[in-house]
């Protein structure tokens, strides 16, 4: 049964349309439709440049379907008038009446013979409504349907196409009404309308732990049917629902405006299909939850309704309820006389709902006269619990008075007269270190104080003091709750981050593994921060010089990014997808992925923001690769006092900026403004990444190159000795910079007269460059030039190719 059936009714009369231009009208409507209102016209205006009357008709359509105030009400693209007369047969089924019809399907009363006798809801599109746009979303919700099976969703049976071509899909029939029409018309008890409430929220969370989300909840989508005299409810119309993880597209657009107004959350209103969790249908059933427990005039609702709508209705998704689930439960947590999450911590709510849950035992306590044992047993157990109740309410308020107390304390410290005038943010988190052991006392404020100091100093680069304080947040949530606990696991996610911005690669190799497993065992693998755990686990095969083990991973993120329509996510992963690919010379591949990237970031946040900016940067990692330095330089050359002025001049971005700028100028022969940046860089490198962070070895060895190419080779060898080492550790020694950073530190060793003393090495250097990077590489042939003017000046000191080592031999004779 789906939303058709409760509209009873013929569609508004539609305009004639020519049947020679219906196909392509169609089309673009349906296409218009897919974007967002206000993309619409100018798209129609482009498509239309020859063909005035289709533009004006397709407008027409359009402005139709904008004055709906239901999705899909009316349709927009008019369809041939269908209303299958009774008898009529699709498939194994007999239509036998109308049930309801929408814009563009039926829904019929059906019968079943064979294989089995049954009664179905028959849903088919409209003859003409076969767009792109509308068969991909028919078969969406129907794929969307196969992946649940709940007691409280009305079932998918079969599907198929007519003999005409209409596909058709058979569903459960649900011989009810709507859940409004079931309250207005038998007024049930409020534990009624709460158990049902119930089995839509258990509906719910079933479709979201397999990656569901409705995005249209409402009353006349939860339908209420008498089964054995017990009402029970079937949650139905999932035709725009969002399917995460899909292999096929989310068949909506950023901006474009899905669901039903008054029902709509925040973030729908404003994003359309982009970036909408699972919080939004707990906002919807927040406003069902409203509409379902308003009492008759005169009757006051308890106050812990309000508490619930106010959490589940909060402007911020954060502020809401983090999952349906947490919702349900704080409702039987009212049934059940229990303290309410969402109500307020004090000492007066949970010891009076205590209270009140045990007024038996606690009036059998006032009643000593009754006997003696009896009262002193009733009054051991009572004053037991009663203790519990207190502490906890007395736990509660410890927290929120640490909490206060830390920020008073920490306001205090950085006052303008002690710390001068220009207080930063770096000011106050380094001042709160000292003030945390004073909140220990208070275990769960300490960590959430914990874990947004850590993120703070994550974000701006001071990734020691961010690991203190994330591991202290992460741990005292494991030990405290477990290590399904999700505040725990988004600590510890936190934590790798950090690890990896660091680059310290060993220690992230070893936690990734357990916080994946985590955060997959307690809300899945589509979940936005498995997908984050995804970004990192492609990293580490990247940085460790394994970029064809990261490739995959990077495009099984971007389907689930795009599935999704996170939009960040789809920015972050092109350009990280676009470096992958540089690694196996894929420049044509790369380039218009990280360009793209770029691209939707300007758009969507503007050129100073953080995302454009490393966008920026990763676009101009193609460039470099593609040796056209000159762009690198037209690209970062701008950017730099930008990030410098976003960031922070120390902050690893900047840092991964400027390096690459140095770089560029270094090969366009601007030695001395390459040179400036360099001096300033590996210094703040150092201060700021781990010692076998790719981006700081890369540093090294790039400012090595430039010394070496300068002849300063006294300068050059402690620089190229250093990189040499950092690439060793990192990549083993068979990887490109690597052999590249081992053959120009012997050269420079070599042009200072101490020949002999790097005979062997020079020798085993060059035949690694030519075998990892091919002899006739133009680093290959350079490394071989220099290394017979080097064997020649080993020959002027009476060396014999006998002194020579193995190594040596075979390169001199296989260079001949």
């Amino acid at each position: 049964m789906d939303s058709e059936q409760r509209q009873n009714g013929r569609p508004s009369s539609q305009a004639a349309v020519d049947p020679a231009t219906w196909p392509r009208l169609k089309e673009l409507v349906a296409d218009a439709l897919e974007l967002a209102p206000s993309a619409r016209d100018d798209f129609v205006s482009r498509m239309c440049d020859d063909a005035p009357e289709l533009r004006a008709a397709a407008l027409a359509m359009l402005a139709a379907a904008a004055a709906s105030t239901e999705f899909l009400a009316s349709p927009a693209v008019p369809a041939a008038v269908s209303l299958l007369p009774a008898g009529t047969r699709c498939g194994p089924y007999t239509i036998e009446c109308l049930l309801g019809e929408g814009g563009f399907s039926e829904v019929y009363l059906a019968a079943q013979q064979v294989p089995i006798e049954r009664k179905v809801a028959l849903k088919l599109l409209k003859p003409g409504m076969d767009s792109r746009a509308i068969l991909a979303r028919f078969a969406l919700e129907r794929r969307t349907l196969a992946k649940l099976e709940h007691p409280s969703i009305a079932r998918i049976l079969d599907a198929g196409a007519t003999d005409a071509g209409r596909p058709f899909v058979a569903m459960e029939l649900v011989e009810g009404c709507t859940l409004a029409q079931f309250v207005r018309r038998e007024q049930p008890h409020r534990r009624t309308r709460l158990d049902l409430f119930l089995q839509a929220c258990d509906a719910v969370a079933h479709a979201h732990q397999r990656g569901v989300i409705h995005r249209d909840l409402k009353p006349s989508n939860l339908l209420v049917a008498q089964r054995d005299g017990v009402p029970q409810l079937k949650v139905i119309d999932f035709g725009i629902a969002k399917v995460l993880g899909d292999a096929a597209e989310d068949h909506t657009r950023t901006g474009q405006m899905l669901g039903t107004p008054g029902y709509w959350s925040p973030e729908q209103r404003t994003g359309g299909g982009d970036d909408i969790d699972v919080r939004a249908d707990v906002y919807a059933l927040g406003v069902v939850f409203r509409e379902l427990t308003t009492e008759p005039a005169g009757t006051a609702a308890p106050r812990e309704f309000e508490w619930i709508v106010a959490r589940a209705c909060a402007p911020e998704r954060e502020q809401r309820y983090g999952s349906v689930g947490e919702f349900a439960a704080d409702v039987r947590a009212f049934l059940g006389g229990e303290a309410l999450r969402a109500g307020p911590p004090t000492r007066r709510y949970r010891l009076g709902k205590f209270v009140r849950k045990h007024r038996g035992p606690l009036l059998a306590v006032s009643a000593v006269a009754a006997t003696l044992i009896a009262g002193a047993v009733t009054a051991a157990v009572g004053f037991y619990r009663a203790e519990q109740a207190m502490r906890l309410a007395q736990t509660a308020q410890l927290e929120a008075d640490t909490t206060a107390d830390y920020l008073t304390r920490l306001i205090t410290e950085v006052q303008p007269g002690r710390a001068g005038r220009d207080i930063k943010v770096r000011d106050l988190l380094d001042a709160s270190g000292p003030l945390l052991q004073s909140a220990e006392q208070a275990p769960e404020a300490a960590a959430r104080l914990h874990h947004v100091i850590g993120c703070a100093y994550q974000a701006l680069g001071e990734y020691e003091k961010a690991k203190h304080h994330l591991l202290a947040a992460a741990n005292s949530y494991a030990t405290r709750h477990g290590e399904l606990d999700w505040r725990g696991i988004e600590a510890t996610c936190r934590l790798a981050g950090t690890l990896s911005s660091a680059g310290e690669l060993e220690a992230l190799e070893q936690l990734l593994p357990k916080v994946s497993a985590r955060a997959i065992a307690a809300r899945g693998r589509f979940h936005p921060k498995a997908r984050v755990l995804i970004d990192m686990r492609a990293k580490i095969a990247f940085d460790r010089g394994r970029p064809g083990d990261a490739e995959q991973p990077l495009r099984e993120l971007l389907e689930l990014e795009t599935a999704d329509g996170s939009q960040d996510g789809i920015i972050s992963t092109l350009g990280n997808l676009a470096q992958v690919l540089l690694s196996r010379r894929a420049i044509a591949e790369a380039r218009p992925l990280a360009t793209q990237g770029r691209d939707l970031s300007l758009a969507r946040h503007g050129a100073e923001h953080p995302m454009t900016l490393t966008a920026t940067r990763k676009l101009a990692a193609v460039e470099v690769s593609a040796n056209d330095h000159a762009a690198v330089a037209a690209l970062l050359g701008p950017v730099l006092p930008v990030a410098e002025l976003v960031f922070g001049a120390d902050h690893p971005e900047t840092l991964g900026i400027a390096n690459y700028l140095a770089y560029a100028y270094q090969h366009q022969r601007r030695y001395a403004e390459a040179e400036a940046i360099y001096r300033e860089l590996i210094p703040a490198q150092n201060r700021k990444l781990a010692r076998h962070n790719p981006q700081a070895a890369m540093t090294t060895l790039n400012y090595g190159r430039l010394l070496h190419l300068l002849r300063r080779y006294a300068a050059a060898e402690p620089v190229l000795r250093d990189g040499h080492a950092r690439f060793l550790a990192l990549r083993g020694p068979n990887d490109v910079n690597t052999t590249q950073a081992d053959y120009l530190l012997c050269n420079s060793i070599a042009m200072q007269g101490r020949d002999a003393e790097v005979a062997a090495q020079f020798a085993a250097a060059v035949h690694a460059v030519n075998r990892v990077h091919g002899p006739t590489s133009e680093l290959a042939q350079t490394a071989h030039r220099d290394w017979r003017l080097h064997f020649a000046r080993l020959l002027t000191t009476g060396l014999t190719t006998s002194d020579l080592t193995p190594a040596a031999r075979a390169h001199r004779a296989a260079s001949r």
